[in-house]
C-alpha cells in the first residue's frame, strides 16, 4: 500500500453537494489526484475502476467528521489527511 495525501480545498467545499456521494468535498479532492471516480459515504472512500468496490478504503476519524458536518450544512474547513491505497 501506498499512502497519499488528501487536501480538501475551499474550492471542493463550495462546489460540493451534500449528501451526494460523488460530489462530496473529498471525493473531489481525490479526483485531482488522478482517480477517475471516488465515492464517499459516512465511513469509506470508494474508488471506482481503480480499487475493488466490494473493499472499500476506510476513512479517517477527520474525514468521517467532515463528511457528518457537511452533509449536515454546518460550516466546514478546508483540511488534509493521508488515505492509504493499494
Amino acid at each position: 500500500m501506498k499512502t497519499i495525501k488528501i487536501q480538501v480545498t475551499q474550492k471542493d467545499i463550495d462546489n460540493g453537494k451534500p449528501r451526494d456521494m460523488g460530489y462530496c468535498p473529498i471525493a473531489m479532492a481525490i479526483h485531482r489526484c488522478r482517480f477517475r471516480k471516488a465515492e464517499v459515504d459516512n465511513s469509506v472512500i470508494h474508488l471506482h475502476g481503480y480499487y475493488s468496490d466490494e473493499d472499500p478504503l476506510p476513512m479517517p476519524q477527520t474525514a468521517k467528521r467532515f463528511v457528518k458536518q457537511f452533509d449536515a450544512e454546518k460550516p466546514v474547513r478546508p483540511f488534509t489527511f493521508s488515505l492509504k491505497v493499494p
